[in-house]
Parts: structure tokens; C-alpha cells; sequence
């Protein structure tokens, strides 16, 4: 790809999926700390949480005084809890295919291909996810072979295309809350609830997972939460 380096700042460009949540904020600022002029890319696909997540999101862009694009996407959030695909191979016997993740797999190949378009648009040579291991363990779709196959689609029609890179993908969650603490990411400004709120709800798997995370990392987790456990 061409222009891969930012001729006003000598450094490499990156587009940073973010969401305004842990991973993706510490993406964000592990990427800033590695030397990349990092932009962020937030998908709102009218989701419970967004409002909340593009706070988080916008907090940390203007930390790092980074650019952050915002674009809305024509399918939302339910249109991908509803998608009904065929069952995968080896999976002929799978009843309910939503907990197979089938929804997260849908969601993230388009957040990927619109991340892809931005990037050819803007000369980006890199997009950066803030998947941790214990996503791939959550959803073991979602690893290098499934991210190598977007990266080669969008190289077929493009003729070029971004690489993507997961920095965390062999870290589990507790371990990107210490990286985090580390680069001073304000942890406290990130937002990890599935619902719509002003505060956490402390109940959803959102929640749950972040609260596991904290204990685990031993970290204090300045968060509060509509309901403590």
C-alpha cells in the first residue's frame, strides 16, 4: 500500500477498532506507545450500549488527540442476533447456532470490511483489534485463520488491502488490564456493559467478564455497578 508512512508525523498510520471498552482502548494506546499515528474507527450498528461506548471511545480519542471516525452502519444489532446461516461444517448437530457465536462472526467480518474500506480510502496500512485469547476461547471462530481469510477477500477485490493485527490475541483479559494500567489508560472512563445505562449494570456478561478481569489482574476496579456481587 502506498503512503505507509504519514509524511506530517514520520510515523506509520494504524485504524484502531474501538469501541470505547477495555481492549480496544488499550489497543489504542499500546499502538500509540509502539510509535503509530493511531486513528480509531467506531461501527454503530445502533446497538444498546452505544451512546455509552462512543463516550468511552471519544474520551480516549482525545487523550491520545487522535482522529476518531464514526460511521453508522445500515444493519443493526439485531439483524446479526436474528441471521440465520447455515450450519458450519462439522456442526451439522448444532440446535442453537447464536451460541456458537455465529453473531459475533457476522458482526466482526462487516466491522471488518468497513474498517477495510477506510483504510483503502485513507491509505492505512494496518487495522488493529483488541481481541484477547479469551475471546478466541469465548468464540475459538475468531482467530488468525478467520481474520487471515478477510484480510485475502478484501486483497482480491481491492488488489490491495490492510493487514490486520491483533496485539493481544495470546493474552488472556486479566492480562490487558495490567498492559493497560501500565499505559495509563483510564480504565475508569471505559465501558464494558451489554445494556443501556447511565452506570454498569454488574449482571450482564459485559460486566461479568470485566469484573473477573479486575479480580484476576488484581487491580482495583473504579467502576460502578447498579448491582454489586
Amino acid at each position: 500500500m502506498q503512503h505507509e508512512i504519514n509524511h506530517s508525523t514520520g510515523k506509520a498510520p494504524c485504524l484502531v477498532l474501538l469501541s470505547g471498552g477495555i481492549d480496544s482502548s488499550t489497543a489504542l494506546y499500546f499502538m500509540k506507545a509502539e510509535g503509530y499515528d493511531v486513528q480509531g474507527l467506531f461501527i454503530d450498528y445502533q446497538h444498546k450500549s452505544r451512546q455509552e461506548e462512543i463516550r468511552g471511545a471519544a474520551y480516549m480519542a482525545n487523550e491520545l488527540d487522535c482522529l476518531l471516525h464514526i460511521v453508522g452502519v445500515p444493519l443493526d444489532q439485531q439483524f446479526f442476533i436474528d441471521a440465520k446461516p447455515l450450519k458450519p461444517p462439522g456442526k451439522e448437530n448444532c440446535n442453537n447456532l447464536q451460541d456458537e457465536g455465529l453473531d459475533v462472526l457476522l458482526c466482526l467480518s462487516h466491522w471488518l470490511f468497513v474498517a477495510s474500506i477506510y483504510c483503502l480510502h485513507l491509505a492505512i496500512p494496518k487495522i488493529v483489534i483488541g481481541v484477547t485469547a479469551s475471546d478466541s476461547h469465548r468464540f475459538p471462530w475468531v482467530g488468525w485463520d478467520f481474520l487471515d481469510h478477510i484480510s485475502r477477500a478484501v486483497s482480491s477485490w481491492a488488489g490491495k488491502g490492510p493487514k490486520v493485527f491483533l496485539p493481544f490475541l495470546l493474552k488472556e483479559k486479566e492480562e490487558v488490564v495490567r498492559i493497560a494500567a501500565k499505559l495509563g489508560v483510564p480504565l475508569n472512563r471505559t465501558w464494558s456493559c451489554l445494556e443501556q445505562g447511565k452506570i454498569h449494570c454488574g449482571i450482564c456478561d459485559g460486566c461479568k467478564i470485566r469484573r473477573s478481569a479486575f479480580i484476576d489482574s488484581e487491580i482495583n476496579d473504579d467502576m460502578r455497578y447498579e448491582v454489586d456481587l
